[in-house]
């Protein structure tokens, strides 16, 4: 079977906007996006994904566009495929996550949005389903993150008063001032990337929930900051990484709730990041030094870490 031209293997799901499918690509995989419905509308959203995942392509964290045709008949592009799977798909087979393991995604996301808060844009869709996981070095239990779909970001460029007021979103992720009618601005994905921390670290997106949670003193105030209601309360994306570096420092220790037993054993491999994922984290750490424009780590010989923390 073939879509747009490529030997499909299967279908890794479909909504009303589009289809996505895996595909054979060089000497592994990739991923293809298709658009269902090209109306006017459907066209625009779906070449503002396409842009948005273009210049951002050298951006570690967001995930890599490898191919695009958004003006034919049947717009498509094609992406990294992330091994790993969507993080909403590996709460409901494992739980929730130690406390370690919440820092160290929040501190990858982070490093995806700071160039794009910095250019004054912003994803307005962040949550689990949207983040995707690429395993580096399974040994480790390391991986890198990947902020993917979007198809609601606002362009750094974009003048349109419809997309940054629009209510387009994820109401469970959605911040307040956005629910209210207000504008979406760089914290709203402050409150989204918040309030998956607390869903990944207690099981709830409930704020209360963090009351009862094993995890360190720093990392349960930075949530609660990132989710309060006044948006000039919440700390700016860079702010927010640069607090997970310095108290994740690979000398501190970090109080976390063991890991669960997953529901189910799979052979994607999370038993090892489940068990190790401390260690992986120290040792990503030990290397980090500096952060270049595109929020890539570096090591004091300034050799970009791949697969830690960049």
């Amino acid at each position: 079977m073939t879509r747009c031209g490529y030997e499909v293997i299967k279908k890794l799901g479909a909504g009303t906007f589009g289809e996505v499918w895996l595909i054979p690509w060089e000497d592994g995989y990739a991923v293809l996006k298709v658009l269902k419905h090209p109306t006017p509308d459907n066209r625009e959203r779906f070449a503002r994904e396409a842009r948005m995942l273009l210049r951002h392509r050298e951006n570690p964290h967001v995930l890599c566009l490898l191919h695009q045709e958004v003006d034919g008949v049947e717009p498509y592009f094609i992406v990294e495929h992330c091994d790993g799977g969507s993080l909403d798909k590996v709460l409901e087979a494992h739980g929730v996550w130690s406390a370690t393991q919440v820092a160290y995604l929040i501190a990858h996301v982070a490093a995806g949005l700071d160039v794009i808060h910095g250019e004054r844009g912003y994803h307005r869709d962040l949550k689990p389903a949207n983040i995707l996981l690429k395993w580096t070095n399974r040994e480790l239990g390391a991986w890198t993150v990947k902020v993917g779909d979007f198809g609601l970001a606002r362009e750094p460029d974009s003048r349109s008063a419809t997309m940054t007021a629009s209510p387009h979103g994820t109401p469970a992720y959605m911040p307040p001032e956005v629910q209210r009618g207000g504008h979406w601005t760089p914290a709203g994905d402050i409150y989204s990337l918040g309030i998956t921390g607390i869903e990944m670290l207690t099981g709830s997106r409930e704020r209360a929930g963090l009351r009862s949670a094993t995890c360190p003193v720093w990392l349960r105030d930075l949530l609660l900051q990132m989710t309060v209601a006044e948006l000039r309360a919440r700390p700016s994306i860079q702010q927010v990484g640069v607090t997970v570096r310095v108290n994740l420092a690979p000398k501190q220790q970090v109080e976390h709730r063991p890991s669960p037993k997953p529901k189910e054993q799979t052979s994607s491999g999370w038993g090892w990041l489940l068990g190790g994922m401390a260690a992986a984290t120290a040792l990503a750490l030990a290397t980090m030094n500096t952060r270049d424009a595109n929020g890539r780590f570096h090591g004091d010989d300034g050799q970009f870490r791949s697969g830690r923390w960049g």
